[in-house]
């Protein structure tokens, strides 16, 4: 009847212990728990899910104790489990602590010297290797990266976090999130729930310091390979100029025919094969005897060029971003020429996608550590040079 209490005792804590390593992440997730919170509830609960039959076996022993007239025995080794405990959490720290805990039922099951103190010793020794050999292949196929937004409006709350994968279930991992800014090239640590530096704009590029993957109780770490950095951009916000001058009527340099549509200014000539019945000038060619036609013109714009030099401090960098992509909804085709770190950078500017495209390059460029883009002497029909003082017109 002994050994069947026993054997049912521990059979009971095998079943609930592998319910309980198989559950326990959505569990978690049910609760509330999320992001590093998770993983570390994951890992813990895993281990002491782990030692479920030796917990369910010391707690039956203190009765056999008490009804074999040895209640001294089970007092002492209960506190010589506690004080193993202890000792243990404090060695072993953080996710280790539920391990600390296995250890002081093992001691228990020592100290009695029965045949299962033997099996519990046995796994002991044997149990964190075998999570080692169970975890290598999900070790082996994992891969790192960090995770979030592409582009976010500055100002805005905006997070990063470690996202693992692995062809097998996950094992648990962990690595120091490092934040580096594109333009300045200053480095600061990232603290999950502190949200990511939106207060200005420009590139942050989100690097992974000391990544490790360990094996499923957590025993063993190992570095994790190559981890790609991921860009993300905060992007401006469009700041207006007060005095832009009309732009029509300092780069309007010559005329030309406009295909199709109405215009506000047309140029009289002869028809030829081809044009539209719609163009003819009915009155002039009644009165000529020749057939005329109203030739649509519009104005040859000639180069509109607008130039920066990336440097300055973080306000002023807001107000050079916010005033160029200010610049760029108007409806004027332009070239951006901006002085970086690599020397000067040139885009076209069409449309509102190569807007974006040209400023998302820009956010990612280095700044310019010596010099002005006004020393080059650019020439252009219309050229305004985009500064980042307050009062700016």
């Amino acid at each position: 009847m002994f050994s069947f209490f026993v054997l049912a005792a521990a059979i009971c804590g095998v079943v609930i212990g592998v319910l309980g390593w198989f559950f326990i992440r959505p569990l978690c997730a049910l609760l509330g728990a999320e992001g590093a919170l998770l993983d570390g509830c994951v890992t813990y609960g895993r281990i002491l899910f782990s030692s479920m039959p030796f917990f369910l076996l010391q707690y039956e022993f203190q009765s056999f104790f008490i009804a074999a007239e040895r209640p001294q025995a089970g007092l002492y080794v209960t506190v010589a489990s506690g004080v193993t405990n202890m000792v243990l959490d404090a060695l072993l720290v953080a996710a280790r602590e539920a391990l600390a805990a296995l250890f002081g039922c093992w001691v228990f099951y020592i100290a009695y010297g029965e045949w299962f103190s033997w099996l519990a010793l046995m796994i002991v020794g044997g149990l964190p290797w075998l999570s080692l050999l169970i975890s290598i292949p999900a070790m082996l196929s994992f891969r790192l990266s960090p995770d979030g937004a592409d582009a976010v409006p500055m100002g805005t709350e905006a997070e990063t976090w470690l996202l693992g994968s692995s062809a097998f279930p996950l094992p648990p991992f962990k690595g120091k999130i490092r934040l580096r800014s594109c333009i300045t090239g200053q480095v600061r640590r990232y603290h999950p729930g502190t949200g990511l530096p939106t207060q200005h704009c420009g590139g942050i590029v989100v690097t992974v310091a000391r990544a490790r993957v360990c094996d499923y109780l957590g025993l063993f770490a190992f570095p994790v390979g190559k981890v790609t950095p991921k860009t993300i951009l905060v992007r401006p916000k469009p700041l207006p100029i007060p005095a832009i001058p009309d732009l029509d009527r300092y780069i309007a340099r010559a005329w030309k025919p406009k295909s199709g549509g109405f215009a506000e200014n047309h140029e009289l000539r002869l028809y030829r094969p081809g044009d539209s019945l719609n163009q003819v000038h009915w009155k002039l060619t009644a009165k000529t005897g020749k057939w005329m036609i109203r030739q649509p013109m519009e104005p040859q714009r000639g180069l509109v060029m607008l130039t920066m030099t990336l440097r300055g401090t973080p306000e002023e960098l807001d107000r050079k971003f916010g005033r160029l992509l200010w610049l760029g909804e108007k409806d004027v085709r332009f070239e951006i020429r901006t002085l970086t770190a690599d020397g000067v950078q040139s885009s076209w500017v069409q449309t509102e996608q190569e807007l974006n495209k040209a400023t998302d390059t820009l956010l990612c460029a280095g700044e310019a550590k010596e010099g002005s883009i006004r020393d080059f002497g650019f020439a252009a029909s219309w050229q305004y040079h985009i500064g980042g003082e307050p009062d700016e017109a």
